[in-house]
């Protein structure tokens, strides 16, 4: 009787969970689709861009994307250094700016650097002749590199903090110095976290929309921007399609290099500063390089978030006063939450599916890869999808497109969870309880409580610090509050969207912070 029943437990556990999953995937495949399929037809005629019109396009995004990581790991490298080699007051300061790319919009940052570097920024205020560098490719890259050198600062650090020093002492022992033990044992030692911490750093400048959008240098078109403007301005949608068959093509493979490089770094997860070495104070050599690093983060990382804050407070009277605002902080929170909820449901439900062991190797290289297909298919290829296929788009439309592609990140904060659930507790499960189903309710939902919580709180802040697929569907009368930012800094009140972009910045970073103690309960926070 028990077997019967543990099987037929099992097959209602698994129905629920592929339907639950149908739900995700079907809106995917049916946006996805539409975006796709006039690339593929032999009929169709676009007359806006060549093949080579299109290839330069892919050079720049490219080029862009690639500049941008290498801003970001010449200011994020020696970073992780004295974080992690040397004792000094403000290193806490200094690590937890590193939550910043995790928790704050793309959009947030690109209205505060405007406030500090802009034509009417804080600092052209006081320089004799004003710096228009940030309306022009070395603007984005400046944008980019800048808010996201924590991320290889910390995962740098982690690594750097916790490599096997036997090789280093034994080539001191026999005589070598320093820099050449860096270059030759150090280096090569650190690499895999580095290389991990590049290739999502690429592949976020690689789908760069609001930055791009909002500096609009003249000639920086990237991908994102060509296939906006292709499909929501022109209504060119074989253009559009095109484009976005390259863009997806080339983030799949870089997601299958992030994916690859992961599995060869899990040892270095985690920040530990205790050694067992002490680590040393700063000496007269470090400060040659310390000061001017630290200026430099003062300047490009800390002044513009300060600019934001206090650009806030001039105009915060007028956002407090405007019916819109609470209107969009109500949409967000209203399309948010329900989005939180489609999208941990979905992410625990394929969670389940992975925990059972495959003998098929093909089955398991498919369950690691299915979540990397919506990572790799962006807001605005998924947004024309769905233009072409709804012509009046609802709230819900928009809630369905951001439970599929947001529910990977989810997934991302469950699964660790999951795996590290002891087998002998799973098999113990198994045997007493009646079905799967209730090992499900009895097992892993207890164990994953924490985790669950956190893919909540994460998801819920993807979906409020959206605004590309708000600004694509146009809905009518429900304007979140990202979008509320993106158009009072498309008209130039950069004043009022500093005091919004601060309410959606403090609920953002309220959120990710919630997700971090979260994750560090039920395991190693991995966020990313």
């Amino acid at each position: 009787m028990k077997p019967s029943l543990t099987k037929a437990g099992f097959t209602v556990s698994t129905a629920i969970a592929c339907i639950i999953l149908a739900f995700a995937a079907l809106t995917f495949t049916v946006a996805f689709g539409a975006s796709l399929l006039p690339a593929f037809s032999l009929t169709a005629v676009s007359s806006h861009y060549t093949v080579s019109e299109m290839l330069r396009i892919m050079a720049y995004t490219l080029l862009q994307s690639l500049v941008s990581t290498l801003v970001a790991l010449a200011v994020g490298f020696p970073a992780a250094y004295f974080i992690s080699q040397r004792s000094w007051h403000g290193k806490k300061l200094l690590l937890s700016f590193s939550a910043v790319p995790l928790c704050m919009p793309a959009l947030i940052t690109a209205i505060a650097f405007i406030s500090f570097f802009g034509i009417n920024g804080y600092l052209n205020r006081v320089l004799p002749k004003p710096l228009t560098f940030l309306y022009s490719f070395a603007g984005i890259v400046f944008t980019q590199g800048f808010y996201n050198f924590p991320l290889v600062m910390i995962s740098v650090a982690s690594a750097w903090a916790t490599i096997d020093r036997t090789q280093k002492e034994s080539a001191l022992l026999l005589g070598a110095r320093p820099f050449r033990i860096f270059r030759t044992i150090t280096l090569w030692q650190l690499m895999p976290s580095v290389i991990s911490a590049c290739i999502p750093i690429f592949l976020f400048c690689f789908f760069s929309f609001m930055i791009v959008l909002l500096f609009g240098a003249k000639g920086s078109t990237t991908f994102e921007v060509a296939i906006y403007q292709a499909g929501r301005a022109q209504l060119d949608f074989t253009l559009a399609s095109r484009l976005a068959v390259l863009e997806t093509l080339t983030a799949l493979l870089i997601l299958l290099a992030w994916s690859w490089t992961e599995q060869r770094t899990k040892h270095t997860t985690g920040l530990s500063l205790t050694h067992k070495e002490k680590v040393k104070p700063l000496s007269v050599k470090d400060l040659i390089l310390f000061i001017p690093l630290m200026l430099i983060i003062f300047v490009c990382f800390i002044c513009p978030f300060a600019s934001l804050f206090i650009s806030s407070f001039k105009a915060l009277k007028s956002i407090l006063q405007n019916k819109s605002f609470y209107t969009a902080v109500f949409n967000t929170l209203s399309i948010g939450i329900r989005t939180a909820a489609g999208c941990t449901v979905c992410a625990f439900a394929y969670c389940m599916l992975c925990v059972k062991k495959h003998n098929s190797r093909f089955i398991n290289i498919l369950k690691g890869i299915i979540p990397l297909v919506p990572m790799s298919v962006s807001s605005v290829v998924l947004g024309i999808g769905i233009m072409k296929t709804i012509h009046h788009p609802t709230q819900t439309t928009l809630i369905y497109c951001q439970i599929a592609l947001m529910w990977p990140f989810a997934f991302r904060q469950i699964y660790p969870a999951g795996q590290t659930i002891p087998q002998s507790i799973t098999d113990s499960a198994r045997l007493l309880s009646p079905s799967r189903l209730d090992t499900v309710f009895r097992i892993y939902l207890p164990l994953c409580k924490d985790r669950l919580y956190s893919a909540c709180a994460l998801s819920l802040a993807l979906s409020a610090g959206d605004a590309t697929l708000p600004l694509l569907l146009a809905l009518p009368n429900s304007s979140t509050l990202a979008l509320y930012v993106y158009r009072l800094a498309g008209s130039y009140r950069f004043e009022q969207a500093s005091a919004a972009g601060l309410f959606l910045g403090i609920l953002c970073m309220t959120l990710c912070a919630f997700t971090v103690s979260r994750s560090a309960k039920g395991g190693i926070a991995h966020v990313l």
